[in-house]
């Protein structure tokens, strides 16, 4: 006995097909409704084995008090199904449970009519899809706090995924029946990778607890309450990385190999191409924040290995970095003397004087820009920016896996709040630094930007500084980063550092690669200084104890 395969179409009012937020999801989704019609009626495609399937029962009609998520035709769809299907969704989790709806069917198919088949599964996939992005849109505009953040809007979407595929699947008891026992089964296998996961990955879990939620799921596998146990696991376990870490260690290390040869190239710029009158740089800062790239890489493939991970981590480089090298020739005029003889026409004397002349010639210059765009994230779909957004606010639920105080670019440079700070009178006195201060203390407050080097963009540490130097007329530096200052400074000791000068810092991972110097400061004295750090531009002690711990040296330029 043959049964027709229904479309899951949703309904929508023409309030909510009026609306700017929903209209574009609505007709997506209808799109796809026509587009699964159109290849079930091309193939003409047959279902064996049970009886008929009743018409889908999916509909939308949008409730006027905020926090409906589905109409309450669909809640009871869901209410029905989600009873009769309890034992298979506890034990494929909540984005599981849509495939399966999906695939339920798979089995009964004839052999000769497996290509269209997969074509319906395709087509229907994309629309189960376009159906949960239109409820999800319709709950943010129904109930716009109830997506603040990116893990409430994350779990709100897989809550939906989950209502949708429990509407949408509509199993009867005894196909449930018959899963059961395949449910406990995998249920079993996915606790101990659960538990393989939490024992490899302890800090940042609540590790009794947890392992208390999954005895609770052991022996609760065929109640409602195991469902709920497992979205609890999945939960934590989905808002974290899964890759072993020494495989993101080592990950991380590649990617830091290949900044520390682009930095090693930049060194070797003057030898590579000699025989230039200047050599001008514009050198953002070299280095990522470890987080982006590891939270990247598991929203787009979950778990990965080194080796899978080479051709990625190279394309990523080459979007990230652009180091351009230009040549430019100008014609100047040095003054010279020359050697004139004259010769007088009456009488045949020569006479010699020296002139003072204008001899034009060519003043080579070669200019560097490095231009670090940051780690780019914008091929991700928009579920795995969902995903993204949470494992950058979880950290993968690995906050000690790299160390905020030896790399600048994780987050805040110190942990202690701002200190207010008025430069004493005395230190005004001197012109060039109070033109100094009256630049730097334009930005106060202005946030932490990473390659930022100018108001419109705001500031990283040596963009604020170069900026505040170039402005002021107290020194034309261009634009280059903190190693670049540090080059163009004379060292000078702190009993000799005096208001302007330039205050560098340091970190392990820097001086191991012998580029030592990572951030930069002005000093503007009794143990102060104006920088742009995590918390922005602010006035900082330089004796907390990150800085007392990095210190590297103070500068002066032109000294």
């Amino acid at each position: 006995m043959s049964r027709k395969h229904n479309t899951a179409r949703l309904h929508f009012t023409e309030e909510e097909r009026a609306s700017p937020e929903l209209k574009k999801h609505i007709q997506k989704a209808e799109k796809a409704a026509e587009r699964v019609e159109q290849v079930k009626k091309k193939a003409r495609l047959q279902f064996e084995g049970d009886a008929p399937k009743p018409p889908s029962k999916l509909s939308h009609e949008v409730k006027k008090a905020p926090g409906r998520l589905l109409s309450e035709e669909v809640h009871r769809n869901i209410r029905e199904s989600e009873d009769e299907n309890v034992g298979v969704q506890a034990a494929h989790g909540t984005e599981q449970a849509a495939e399966t709806a999906l695939h339920m069917g798979e089995s009964a198919y004839h052999a000769h009519k497996l290509k269209p088949q997969r074509e319906l599964y395709k087509v229907e996939h994309k629309l189960d899809q376009a159906n949960v992005d239109a409820l999800y849109k319709q709950s943010l505009r129904n109930d716009p706090q109830g997506g603040s953040n990116p893990m409430s809007r994350y779990r709100q979407k897989q809550a939906i995924k989950k209502q949708y595929a429990a509407a949408k699947s509509g199993k009867r008891t005894e196909q449930t029946v018959k899963g059961t026992k395949k449910a406990a089964q995998e249920t079993e296998k996915a606790t101990e990778k659960v538990i393989r996961f939490i024992g490899r990955h302890r800090v940042g879990f609540l590790v009794f607890g947890l392992l208390g939620v999954l005895v609770f799921l052991l022996m609760n596998t065929f109640s409602s309450c195991s469902q709920m146990a497992m979205g609890t696991v999945q939960s934590v376990v989905g808002t974290s990385y899964l890759s072993e870490d020494d495989d993101i260690l080592a990950v991380e290390r590649a990617y830091i190999r290949m900044e520390d040869e682009l930095d090693r190239r930049i060194d070797r710029i003057e030898s590579e191409y000699p025989g230039y009158d200047e050599y001008r740089y514009s050198v953002d800062e070299i280095g990522h924040n470890p987080y982006v790239l590891i939270s990247y890489l598991t929203a787009k493939y979950v778990s990965f290995t080194p080796s899978e991970m080479q051709s990625e981590l190279e394309t990523l480089f080459q979007e990230q970095y652009r180091l351009n090298i230009t040549e430019s020739i100008e014609i100047r005029y040095r003054t010279e003397e020359q050697t004139v003889t004259t010769i007088d026409p009456e009488t045949g004397e020569e006479s010699t004087t020296t002139e003072i002349v204008e001899v034009p010639y060519e003043y080579k210059i070669l200019s560097v820009e490095l231009l670090n765009h940051g780690i780019p994230i914008s091929d991700l779909d928009a579920e795995q920016s969902e995903m993204y957004a949470v494992l950058m606010e979880t950290r993968g639920n690995k906050p000690e896996l790299f160390d905020s105080e030896d790399n600048p670019f994780v987050g805040s440079l110190d942990i202690t709040p701002p200190t207010p700070y008025e430069i004493p009178p005395a230190a005004l006195a001197d012109p060039q630094f109070a033109a100094l201060i009256r630049e730097a203390e334009k930005y106060l407050g202005y946030p932490y930007v990473w390659g930022g080097s100018k108001p419109s963009t705001s500031f990283d540490c040596s963009g604020f500084t170069c900026w505040v130097l170039n402005q002021s007329g107290v020194a034309s530096v261009g634009r280059t980063n903190a190693r670049g200052l540090y080059k163009r400074s004379t060292v000078v000791s702190r009993a000799e550092a005096k208001p302007g000068d330039l205050i560098f810092f340091t970190g392990a991972r820097a001086a191991q690669i012998g580029h030592p110097v990572t951030h930069v400061g002005i000093y503007v004295g009794n143990g102060m200084m104006i920088h742009c750090a995590g918390n922005g531009v602010e006035y900082h002690t330089i004796d907390s104890k990150y800085y007392k711990k990095n210190f590297y040296a103070f500068g002066r330029l032109g000294g």
